[in-house]
Parts: structure tokens; sequence; C-alpha cells
């Protein structure tokens, strides 16, 4: 395509999708079937949604500049905490639903804040250690509730509300600031000489 902004990649996925990265460039993901002229039309009609989110990651991106990256002390607090924090919020909830879990691992994982394996392990981001502690925990009973419900239906739900009601709140906080947090950890690493 002519714009430099925009990156096709072509799969054999059946559908055109697109999301706006955190260098500011959309990706359009498409199949090969479908011609430069529907991909073109398809990122005319998305145009709004792609100048919203350009607009909310340039933001984010100076904001993050602003606060600075993160500091190696900064990356041993965190992982201080998270030493102590998750296995706690992790065995209290599993206490509450009555399921027991493998182990726990603790990194930084670039599009999730957590994960559940089908053995019962659960891998928790560093990152959810500069949030406020409900939405470490928010994280923590949403994985532990996948150990016994392993999709995201109405049951699922329900055990998760159950457990923790304010959920909705702390997933807004991680939409509003999880960028953020991963943009200084991204600083950080370019600090170090990573990418």
């Amino acid at each position: 395509m002519e714009n430099p902004d925009i990156n096709v990649i072509r799969s054999k996925r059946k559908t055109i999708s697109l999301f706006v990265d955190k260098n500011g460039c959309v990706i359009v993901k498409a199949p090969y079937f479908v011609s430069k002229k529907s991909i073109d039309s398809f990122v005319e009609k998305n145009k709004q949604f792609i100048e919203k989110h350009r607009q909310r990651t340039l933001e984010e991106n100076e904001r993050a500049e602003r606060l600075g990256a993160y500091t190696k002390d900064d990356i041993k607090r965190m992982k201080d905490i998270a030493r102590k924090a998750f296995p706690d919020a992790v065995g209290y909830y599993a206490g509450l639903i009555g399921v027991k879990f493998g182990k726990i691992t603790v990194r930084r994982q670039t599009t999730r804040w957590g994960s559940c394996s089908p053995n019962g392990n659960i891998s928790l981001n560093i990152l959810l250690c500069d949030c406020p502690d409900f939405v470490l925990r928010s994280v923590a009973a949403h994985e532990v509730c996948h150990l016994k419900v392993k999709n995201h239906g109405k049951e699922f739900y329900n055990l998760l509300y159950g457990i923790f009601p304010e959920y909705d709140e702390a997933r807004n906080w991680l939409n509003r600031n999880g960028n953020l947090l991963q943009r200084r950890y991204d600083l950080y690493l370019k600090s170090l000489g990573g990418t």
C-alpha cells in the first residue's frame, strides 16, 4: 500500500481485521484472496477508529516519555512484591472456589496480564506489581477461575463476579493505564540496549 504507516499481513485467515500498534502503525490482517481495493476500502471505513487509536497511542507514548523508563530498582521492587503478592492472591481465590493450582510464574507479557495452562500453572505479568492492589487481585481471580471453567462463558463470569465483584472496575483501570506500563517497560528495555 502507498501509506507507509499501513502494513498488510496476508494469511489463510478468513476475515480482515486491523489494529494500531504501539508505534502508531496500522496493521491489517487479511486473507490471501482479498484484493488491495477491498483492503483500502476496509481501511477507509475504519478511518475514525484508526485516528482515535493513533491519537491515544501518541498520547500514551508522550506520557511514558514524561514518566520515564522503569529502572532496575523499579523492576527489583516489582519482583519483590510479586514473590509475596502473587502466591497470596492466587492462594486466596483458589481457596474460595476450592481448586488446586500448580506453579506460579512471574514474567513480563506484552499482550496478556495473566494466563492459566491446562495443567494448572498460572503466569502473571510482573507489571501488575505497579498497579493498585485490587487490579493485581482481579487478574489473579480471573486466572484462578480458569482452573474451574476453561472458557469465558456465562458460567465463568458468574464465578468470577461471585468472588471478585469489582472486576469491571479493575479491567477498566487496565484498559486506561495498561499500555502506559507496557511502554515504560519498553523504554527500560531500550535503555539496556534492547528493542
